[in-house]
C-alpha cells in the first residue's frame, strides 16, 4: 500500500503547545514569536494548485519543486471547499490515493478563484490551513500585542494560555475587580481571548468570571453580550479598535453577570444528581464527565443552581483543549431559562 504524507491525518490539534505556566505577558510573547517561526502564507489561484498521489500540494508553475505536505484540519478545508464527503474521502485516500487525487484535482483545476494556503515550513513542511481569498487574517501575535498594550499596565493576572495550530486562548483576571460571595469566597472579573489563525473559529473577547476558592472559570452564554468578529468581511487594520470594543464591553457586563450568578444560589435543587443526569442526556455530556459532574458537586455540596454550576466548572479545570466547551457549558446552565426548565423542574 502507498505510504501517504505523515502530515495527511495529523490532526495539529493533538498536540499541545501552550503551557500553563506561561503566566505573564512577556513569556506568553516570546512563546507567540517562537511559533511564529518559519510560518509563511501562500496565495495562488486554486487552479494552479494540484495535489500529488502522497497528497503533497505542488504549484504547477513550479513542477520541479517538491511539494509540501497537508495537515487533516486543512484537508478537511480542502475537500469542504468543494463539497467532498469529508469522512468518506479520507477513508478512500487510503485505497484509492491516485483516484482521490484526480478527483481534488479536476475540482482545482475547474476553480479560478484565488486561495490562500497557510503553511509552516522547516524541516516537516506543511499546509496549516487552506481558506478563501476574503478571509481576514488576524493573527495571534497581533492579537496578543494589543492585548498586552491595554492590559500589561494594569492589575491583572495571566490564569491560563493555550496555544496550538488552531486555536490561541488567553485568560486574562482584573485583580482590582472582585466581589465577595461570602467570607473567604471571591469572585474576579475577566475575560477570555479566543483566535485562530486557521479558520477554526472567530476573533472572540468575551467577559468571564473566576472564583479564587475553587480556581473555578465560569464563561458567558449568548445572553451575555460580547464581542465575536468573523475572519470573513473584516479589516485586519480594524484589530486593536475590535479588541478594546470587547475589553470594554466584557466590564461594561461583568456586574450583570457576577450578580445573576450570585442569585443562582437562591435557585434551589432537591435532587442535584437528578439534575446532572438530565443535564449530561440534554447537552449528551459523556458517562465519564458525568460522574466526575457528579463527583465534583460533593466537593463543595450546595443543593442549588450555584452548586450544580460549580460541579461543571470544576470539571473544566484539567480538560485543557475542552476546557472552553464545558465551562461555556455551565454559562448556558446559568444564563439558558429553557434548560433550567427542562432539567430542573
Amino acid at each position: 500500500m502507498l505510504k501517504l504524507n505523515d502530515n495527511l491525518m495529523r490532526e495539529i490539534d493533538n498536540i499541545f503547545l501552550g503551557l500553563e505556566n506561561k503566566n505573564n505577558f512577556s513569556d506568553i510573547t516570546n512563546y507567540v514569536k517562537n511559533d511564529d517561526k518559519n510560518k509563511l502564507d501562500i496565495r495562488e489561484y486554486a487552479n494552479n494548485i494540484y495535489v500529488t498521489e502522497d497528497f503533497k500540494i505542488k504549484r504547477r508553475n513550479k513542477m520541479n519543486k517538491e511539494g509540501i505536505g497537508i495537515s487533516g484540519y486543512a484537508m478537511t478545508q480542502l475537500l469542504n471547499r468543494y463539497g467532498l464527503p469529508v469522512r468518506e474521502t479520507k477513508q478512500y485516500m487510503l485505497e484509492f490515493p491516485k483516484e482521490v487525487s484526480d478527483i481534488i484535482n479536476s475540482e482545482l483545476e475547474a476553480d479560478n478563484r484565488e486561495i490562500l494556503l497557510r503553511a509552516r515550513l522547516g524541516g516537516n513542511p506543511y499546509v496549516r490551513a487552506v481558506l478563501s481569498d476574503e478571509y481576514t487574517i488576524f493573527n495571534n501575535r497581533d492579537v496578543l500585542n494589543t492585548i498586552t498594550h491595554e492590559l500589561s499596565s494594569q492589575n491583572v493576572d495571566i490564569k491560563n494560555f493555550y496555544l496550538d495550530d488552531k486555536r490561541f486562548y488567553l485568560r486574562v483576571v482584573f485583580n482590582d475587580m472582585s466581589k465577595y460571595l461570602q467570607r473567604d469566597d471571591v469572585i474576579k472579573i475577566g475575560v477570555d481571548i479566543r483566535n485562530s489563525e486557521v479558520g477554526f473559529s472567530s476573533l472572540v473577547v468575551e467577559p468571564m468570571i473566576y472564583r479564587l476558592i475553587c480556581l473555578n472559570g465560569l464563561k458567558t452564554w449568548s445572553a451575555v453580550d460580547y464581542e465575536k468578529v468573523r475572519h470573513i468581511g473584516n479589516n485586519k487594520d480594524d484589530l486593536n479598535d475590535i479588541v478594546l470594543k470587547g475589553l470594554n464591553k466584557s466590564i461594561e457586563q461583568s456586574e450583570e453577570f457576577v450578580n445573576t450568578f450570585e442569585n443562582s444560589k437562591t435557585i434551589k435543587i432537591n435532587e442535584p444528581v437528578e439534575v446532572i443526569y438530565k443535564l449530561s442526556a440534554k447537552a449528551n455530556i459523556s458517562n465519564k464527565v458525568t460522574e466526575e459532574i457528579i463527583n465534583n458537586f460533593y466537593e463543595e455540596p450546595d443543593k442549588s443552581l450555584f452548586g450544580i454550576i460549580n460541579a461543571v466548572t470544576r470539571s473544566a479545570r484539567n480538560k485543557r483543549e475542552k476546557r472552553f466547551d464545558v465551562e461555556m457549558l455551565a454559562g448556558r446552565i446559568l444564563y439558558d431559562k429553557e434548560l433550567q426548565q427542562e432539567i430542573i423542574y
